[in-house]
C-alpha cells in the first residue's frame, strides 16, 4: 500500500466524496482501491459523527417528507447522510422498533410493506459504510490481517501470545501479538505488534496512540503497528514503528 505525505493525503481526502471519486482517482492517479475506499469510509464516518444528532433531531420532519412521497435514499442524499442510518431514523418514526430493524436490515423479507422493503434494499445497496455487509466485511478484513501477521511470525519462528491469550492471563492492555522474544524490523527491536486494517492518517494514529499504543509502550517496551492500507508519513509518533503490510510481505 501507499505511504502518503501530508499534502498528498489532504489532496486525496478533499476529493473523495463518493465511490465514483474512488474510481476516478484510481484510474487517473493509480492509487489502490482499498486505500481510497478506506479513506472515503473514514471521511463519511467522521462526518456522520459530527452530524448524527443534528439529523436525528429532524427525524419527525424527515418522516413527513417520506410520507409525502420522497424515498429514504433521496432524503439521505439531500442531507448527505448514510442511507442505512437515515432509514433507521425514518422507520422508527413510522413505528418500527429498533430491535426489529436490526434484524430486518439483515433479512429484508421481514418487511411486509413492499415500499419499505424496496427502499431499505436500495439504502443497503448504496451504503458501503453502515450496511450489514459492510460491517461484516470490516470485521472479516480485521481477522484476515491478524491471521496474516500470525503466519508471518510463525514463518520467522517467533513465539507470541495473541490478544485472547493475554486476556486469559489477566493482562488489562493487550496488543494483538505480544512476542515471547524481541525481533528486529527495519533495524528496530520490537516486543509487540498491533494490526490495523485501515489507513493511518494523523487523527487515526493519534487516537490509536493515545488509547492503545502508548500504554503498550509503557507496559511492554518498543513495538510496531501495521496499517494495512497505508499511512501518512508525517504522523509524528516515532517511538512506535509504523508499517504497511508491504514491510512484512515485500
Amino acid at each position: 500500500m501507499v505511504v502518503l505525505t501530508k499534502e498528498e493525503y489532504e489532496f486525496v481526502y478533499s476529493r473523495l466524496n463518493s465511490p465514483a471519486d474512488v474510481e476516478l482517482m484510481h484510474n487517473k492517479m493509480g492509487f489502490p482501491f482499498n486505500m481510497l475506499y478506506n479513506i472515503l469510509a473514514k471521511k463519511i464516518t467522521r462526518s456522520t459523527l459530527r452530524n448524527f444528532y443534528v439529523i436525528k433531531k429532524k427525524s419527525k420532519s424527515l418522516h413527513r417528507e417520506w410520507k409525502r412521497g420522497k424515498t429514504i435514499y433521496q432524503i439521505a442524499k439531500e442531507h448527505r447522510f448514510p442511507p442505512v442510518l437515515m432509514a433507521d431514523f425514518i422507520l422508527v418514526e413510522e413505528g418500527y422498533s429498533k430491535k426489529f430493524l436490526k434484524k430486518a436490515l439483515k433479512d429484508t423479507s421481514l418487511f411486509e410493506d413492499k415500499r419499505v422493503k424496496r427502499e431499505v434494499e436500495k439504502c443497503i445497496e448504496k451504503d458501503f459504510v453502515y450496511s450489514p455487509a459492510s460491517s461484516e466485511s470490516q470485521a472479516s478484513n480485521g481477522k484476515s490481517a491478524e491471521a496474516e501477521i500470525a503466519l508471518w511470525l510463525k514463518s520467522k519462528r517467533v513465539g507470541f501470545e495473541t490478544e485472547k491469550d493475554s486476556i486469559a492471563l489477566g493482562r488489562s492492555k493487550t496488543p494483538d501479538f505480544l512476542l515471547k522474544k524481541p525481533i528486529k524490523i527495519k533495524g528496530r527491536k520490537i516486543n509487540w505488534v498491533e494490526s490495523k486494517s485501515s489507513f493511518g492518517d494523523v487523527p487515526e494514529i493519534r487516537k490509536n496512540y493515545r488509547n492503545q499504543l502508548k500504554p503498550y509502550l509503557e507496559l511492554y517496551g518498543p513495538g510496531a503497528v501495521v496499517y494495512w492500507y497505508g499511512y501518512v508519513k508525517e504522523h509524528g509518533f516515532d517511538d512506535v514503528l509504523v508499517l504497511t503490510k508491504e514491510d512484512l510481505f515485500p
